[in-house]
C-alpha cells in the first residue's frame, strides 16, 4: 500500500464527486470512498499498532457488566437475537472506534416497541447516505444504488424485510474539517504505523533469504535470443529472492567473445544497515503509542525495564481516570436513553475493572474487595466487614 495513496484517501469526504457518479447519493468516506478499507488493511499489517488497539479495547472494555436492576441485567447478559452479551457488544463498538473513530449500530424491534435487539455493523461496510440514513454494500468498488440497503438514522425507524424495525446509530469522534465521518485518535500516527510494517517485512524478507546479501551475478555466456536471457534471469531472481526487495541480485550476461572466460562471479553488495531499522523500528513504536494517546506498560511492548509492577499499576491509574472511566461513560451516555425508552426501567450499568496487577490496599474490606473482583458480596455480611489486612492475623472486627 502507498503511503501517499493512503493519506490521499483521508482528503475530506464530501469534496470530489464529478469523477464518480455513482457516489452522488451518499457521502463519501475518502476521495475514493474506500477509505475504510485502506484503515482496516494497516490495522491488520502493523503488529504493534494492532497490539495497542488490543490493550485499549482489553483495558476500556472492562471485566465484565452489571446492574442491580434485574430487568437491566437480562438485557445486559442478552442483547440480541443472537445472543451477544451487551458487554461483548461493547468491545466490538470499541473495536471499530479504535479502528476507524466511527461506530455504525443497528437498532431492531417491532412495532410495540417490545423489545431491542442490538448489532455493531462492520465500519467499512457503511457510508452515511445524503438522506439522513446509512448505506450499506458489500463491495464500494464496484457499488450500485439499487442493490445497497439502507437505513434511516435514529430516531427514524423503518420496517425492514424482517417485517421488523431497524433504525442505526452513527457515533464519530470528532475532528475538524470532517462533516461526515470522523477520524480515529491515532491517525497522527499513520506514518509510523505504515513504517513498522515495512521494517517488519523487511525483516521478514531477509529471514526468507537466510540473511543472503543482496548482489551482482555476472554470468559467462551469449543466450539465443532475449526472451531465454530473459527467462534465465527471472529465474536467478526467482531463487535468491524473497518477499520485498532484500537479497535481490542484478543479474548480467557476458558475452566471453572468442577469448577464455572466467565462469561465473558473485559479487556482494554489503548491507550495514541492520542497527538504523532496529532503531527506526523503536522509534516508530514510541510514535504509535503518543498517537493513540496510551501507556506503553499496557501495551504490551517488551521493554528493556522488565515487568515493573509498580510502573505498571501506577499507568493503569492514570489510564482509569483520563481514558478507561470517560470512555466507558461515553458508551452509556450512548445507550441510557435508549435502553430506557425500551426497558421501561431507570437503566444503571456498572463496569467491573480489574488492574493487571492484582494489588489491594489492606485498608480495602472484604465485602469491597469482592465487589472489585466482580464476585458476589454482602455489605451487611460481617465477616466480609473484616479489612485485608486482619485476614490470617486473628483480628476480630471492631
Amino acid at each position: 500500500m502507498k503511503i501517499a495513496k493512503v493519506i490521499n484517501q483521508a482528503s475530506d469526504p464530501y469534496v470530489i464527486y464529478g469523477s464518480m457518479p455513482e457516489y452522488k447519493d451518499l457521502w463519501k468516506w475518502g476521495g475514493d470512498n474506500l477509505f475504510p478499507s485502506a484503515l482496516a488493511r494497516l490495522n491488520r499489517r502493523s503488529n504493534n499498532h494492532r497490539g495497542i488497539i488490543q490493550s485499549k479495547i482489553r483495558y476500556v472494555a472492562g471485566q465484565q457488566m452489571r446492574s442491580d436492576n434485574q430487568r437491566v441485567q437480562d438485557f445486559i447478559d442478552t442483547s440480541n437475537a443472537n445472543g451477544d452479551t451487551l458487554h461483548e457488544i461493547f468491545k466490538r463498538i470499541l473495536t471499530d472506534k479504535y479502528f476507524s473513530g466511527n461506530n455504525f449500530i443497528e437498532l431492531v424491534t417491532n412495532q410495540r416497541r417490545s423489545f431491542l435487539n442490538i448489532y455493531p455493523r462492520d465500519f467499512t461496510l457503511c457510508r452515511l447516505g445524503r438522506s439522513d440514513e446509512v448505506v450499506l454494500y458489500h463491495k464500494w468498488n464496484e457499488y450500485k444504488k439499487n442493490d445497497a440497503k439502507r437505513v434511516p438514522l435514529y430516531p427514524v425507524w423503518d420496517k425492514g424485510d424482517d417485517g421488523c424495525l431497524h433504525s442505526f446509530l452513527h457515533l464519530k469522534q470528532y475532528e475538524p474539517g470532517f462533516t461526515h465521518y470522523g477520524l480515529p485518535d491515532w491517525i497522527g500516527g499513520m506514518m509510523p504505523g505504515a513504517i513498522a510494517y515495512k521494517t517488519d517485512k523487511w525483516n521478514i524478507s531477509r529471514l526468507d533469504n537466510s540473511f543472503n546479501s543482496s548482489g551482482v551475478l555476472v554470468v559467462d555466456g551469449v543466450f539465443e535470443s532475449k526472451t531465454d536471457e530473459r527467462k534465465f534471469i527471472n529465474s536467478v531472481k526467482e531463487f535468491f529472492t524473497g518477499e520485498g526487495n532484500a537479497g535481490k541480485v542484478f543479474t548480467v550476461i557476458k558475452d566471453p567473445g572468442k577469448g577464455e572466460g572466467k565462469g561465473t562471479v558473485f559479487t556482494p553488495v554489503n548491507q550495514q544497515t541492520e542497527g538504523d531499522w532496529k532503531e527506526l523500528h523503536t522509534l516508530t513504536t514510541d510514535d504509535l503509542i503518543i498517537a493513540h494517546g496510551w501507556y506503553r506498560a499496557l501495551s504490551g511492548i517488551t521493554d528493556s525495564t522488565g515487568f515493573d509492577t509498580k510502573r505498571i499499576l501506577n499507568e493503569y491509574e492514570v489510564a482509569l481516570s483520563v481514558k478507561i472511566h470517560p470512555e466507558q461513560t461515553w458508551f452509556k451516555e450512548q445507550m441510557f436513553d435508549i435502553l430506557s425508552e425500551f426497558l421501561k426501567t431507570d437503566v444503571e450499568i456498572d463496569f467491573v475493572n480489574r488492574p493487571p496487577a492484582m494489588v489491594k490496599q489492606p485498608y480495602m474490606r472484604i465485602w469491597e474487595a469482592r465487589k472489585a473482583d466482580g464476585l458476589e458480596y454482602d455489605e451487611s455480611d460481617p465477616g466480609q466487614q473484616l479489612f485485608l489486612a486482619q485476614i490470617g492475623k486473628g483480628v476480630e472486627s471492631a
